[in-house]
């Protein structure tokens, strides 16, 4: 499930701070709000490395060191400067997506950043004596998920992966050697007349980038799909990555926890009417061979026939829902379940308007989905649509399933954060996140909707349980990573 991400915002050589000395600090505010949660087949864990990065800094930055006399490339750490380099190893580091599911070692091992790491700059030198080129290195700390197969038991293990040296050159660069490579084998054939002619592609006939999926390959994707191995025309240059040595060190999970039942489904005045926006968005189109609306209307037959919900349609036929959208309902006895579903391109203004009333007011959001490489529900995206500030209810208890790709690294923390209050100063009392670490299987999506709901409303299971329960749905595919954030501070009993 995956579209296309916000992106992040857009002769002396130098002398090495000490080791112990931290000379800047970028802190995502994505940071994970609580280091424990519960995967059925994956665990979160802390990871760390020391990494670097070359790159150009800029007219502006060189003015300045030319204007201002400057003699230490460490003045890039200055608050007047570091904004762009902090963008610049974002970018890097968001290459971890695609690293962490598609790259040898990590295929059957899947696993995925948080991406709210700690960054703290250890040195900066020029490279060249006239000052064009710098190498930056520093210390990194995030939380990362990963598949159980990856940790084996264990409670630290070390890994090896690479990563681009400048990631706002490396599509063209990483393209421009394959092209190089083909380019020099065709020479060769020719030079050793072969008897045998083979049909040799040259550069030109390289239409796509070798080193990316075929589909998602233009450059702003490149992040998430690329893969030296994804063809046998792709050959990246090493000297346009360095080998990132890094500790990951296992973090406990819960073992029993529930949903906060008292809130979610009880009141103090009487029987409480539950409400649950649940939003399916399309794959393509609206067609009706497409994924999403199959799973929009699969989803909606299994609510009503594992939850026996109720439509409002059915029984008002004159209430105008639209054709791709419905209120289902049912009297569990102790409390009122109504459930708003909506089929909706994640692209339009009417998904945004229902995402944002759907998360500011109802008990429970459910957005079944392409994630949009986290654009979709980036709550920048959502704020910038409806021209004032996302408000979620700090003194409500709610649930949030993303079921979508990556989940955990695009709608985690930065939620939380929007319920911090003084009694809650993580956010994560009024607020548990059940997610995906990876892509997740969009024909099944429904199956794990209804899932979910019969294991909330109809059971009210443990999140353990109910996390297990959807994880087995997918048992016959790639399993998505599926868990629950949020929940250390919940009962440990109905």
């Amino acid at each position: 499930m995956a579209a296309s991400l916000w992106a992040v915002a857009a002769v002396v050589l130098g002398t090495l701070l000490p080791q112990c000395q931290v000379a800047g600090q970028l802190t995502s505010p994505k940071a994970a709000a609580q280091t424990q949660f519960f995967g059925a087949d994956n665990s979160r864990a802390r990871m760390t490395f020391e990494g670097r990065i070359e790159f150009s800094p800029g007219r502006v930055f060189l003015r300045q060191y030319e204007i201002r006399g400057l003699t230490s490339p460490n003045a890039i750490f200055d608050a007047e400067f570091v904004t762009p380099l902090d963008n610049r190893i974002n970018r890097q580091l968001e290459h971890m997506f695609s690293v962490f599911r598609n790259h040898k070692g990590f295929e059957e091992n899947p696993g995925a950043p948080a991406m709210g790491q700690t960054i703290k700059y250890i040195s900066a030198q020029w490279l060249d004596p006239s000052f064009t080129k710098m190498l930056v290195e520093y210390r990194y700390e995030d939380m990362v998920v990963f598949h159980n197969s990856q940790l084996n038991g264990n409670k630290q293990i070390d890994i090896s992966f690479q990563l681009p040296l400048d990631p706002v050159t490396f599509y063209d660069e990483s393209w421009a050697s394959s092209q190089a490579k083909l380019d020099a084998s065709a020479n060769g054939g020719r030079r050793r007349r072969r008897r045998r002619r083979r049909r040799t592609r040259t550069a030109k006939q390289l239409s796509l980038h070798p080193c990316a999926d075929k589909t998602y390959n233009e450059k702003i994707d490149f992040w998430y799909f690329w893969n030296p191995t994804e063809t046998k025309d792709c050959f990246i240059d090493p000297k346009l990555m360095f080998t990132v040595d890094a500790t990951v060190t296992a973090l406990t999970s819960t073992t029993k926890t529930f949903p906060e039942y008292d809130m979610l489904l009880h009141s103090g005045n009487g029987k409480k009417t539950v409400h649950v926006t649940f939003i399916v968005g399309i794959d393509e189109s609206f067609d009706r061979k497409d994924l999403g609306v199959r799973n929009y209307h699969q989803a909606v037959k299994g609510l009503k026939r594992k939850l026996k919900l109720r439509s409002k349609k059915a029984l008002s036929p004159s209430v105008n829902f639209g054709k791709d959208s419905d209120t289902l309902s049912r009297d569990f006895g102790d409390f009122e379940l109504v459930v708003d579903t909506y089929l909706l391109d994640p692209n339009s203004e009417k998904f945004v308007a229902k995402a944002v009333s759907g998360m500011e007011e109802s008990d429970v959001f459910v957005y079944d989905g392409h994630s949009g490489l986290g654009g979709h529900l980036d709550i920048g995206r959502l704020e910038n649509n409806i021209g004032r500030d996302l408000r979620l209810p700090k003194d409500k208890y709610q649930v949030y399933f993303f079921n979508g790709c990556s989940t955990f690294s695009y709608y985690n923390a930065e939620y939380s954060e929007l319920k911090e209050s003084n009694s809650d100063p993580r956010g994560t009392k009024m607020l548990d996140i059940m997610g995906t670490g990876v892509g997740a299987i969009l024909a099944t999506g429904d199956k794990r909707d209804v899932t979910f709901f019969s294991g909330l409303f109809k059971s009210q299971n443990s999140w353990q349980k109910i996390v297990l329960d959807v994880t087995n749905v997918d048992e016959d595919y790639n399993s998505a990573l599926i868990h629950i954030n949020n929940d250390a501070d919940n009962p440990s009993h109905k």
